[in-house]
């Protein structure tokens, strides 16, 4: 049977209740149900917390699945999210928040669910500044934001050197820019100071008074270099020309 049935199946008692796949997290679903139709007693064309308890349980032991209840109030509901979509789109890049959703405790506050990839705490704080403001205009307070994030490794010591050696002299944003590429996910420029500072204790990295960084020669010695356009040494001479343009 396939999971389609199997959700249309459990489904059937409730069909006032919505499901929503998530961009770029299969393993998630979202259940949006209208908050009128909650109600403290068993009744037809309604449901009760304890159901939607048994509800999400059967779905996860069925499906293998992670499931979110969203609450929704009214029918701008969408319209809101697509707004905040727009949003995201307009001050991130592609793939930082691949979606979200509203949950109302009532017509004035709310839980925000953000879908996310490699988004750092700076990129956080500056998100939830632009979404109060624009939902202030609504008059809808966020209670909450419920971050469910898909993140790439964090980079290597070799990595941070390759990108070192491409980039040098280099200042900490500068480097930052360099990883930030969608390739790794770095948790803040607090994480990666941290990194740098255990690099230059071991001796492969030199910083300046104003906060600039070379690489030493131990440092550019454990940079493997090969005959590839992967080479770092490529890798350099690329960004420079790149640079100069």
């Amino acid at each position: 049977m396939s999971n389609q049935k199997i959700l249309s199946e459990l489904l059937v008692k409730f069909p006032f209740i919505k499901v929503k796949d998530v961009t770029d997290f299969m393993d998630t679903i979202l259940l949006i149900i209208p908050i009128n139709k909650i109600v403290p007693l068993s009744a037809s064309n309604s449901i009760t917390k304890r159901q939607i308890s048994l509800l999400v349980k059967r779905i996860t032991e069925k499906l293998n699945v992670r499931v979110l209840i969203s609450y929704s109030p009214f029918s701008d509901k969408d319209n809101i999210e697509a707004a905040l979509v727009a949003l995201a789109r307009s001050n991130f890049k592609k793939g930082k928040i691949s979606d979200l959703n509203l949950s109302f405790f009532d017509s004035q506050n709310a839980v925000l669910y953000v879908f996310c990839k490699n988004l750092t705490l700076s990129e956080r704080e500056k998100w939830e500044s632009l979404v109060v403001g624009i939902l202030n205009g609504f008059n809808i307070k966020v209670t909450s934001f419920v971050y469910e994030a898909k993140n790439n490794p964090e980079p290597t010591m070799m990595v941070i050197l390759r990108a070192a050696k491409k980039c040098q002299p280099f200042d900490l944003p500068r480097l930052f820019s360099q990883l930030d590429n969608g390739d790794y996910h770095i948790e803040s420029l607090d994480w990666l100071n941290g990194k740098l500072d255990n690099l230059r204790k071991k001796g492969f990295l030199l910083r300046s008074h104003d906060g600039t960084y070379r690489m030493t020669l131990s440092g550019l010695e454990i940079v493997p270099v090969t005959k590839s356009r992967q080479s770092s040494d490529i890798e350099r001479v690329l960004y420079l020309a790149r640079k100069h343009l």
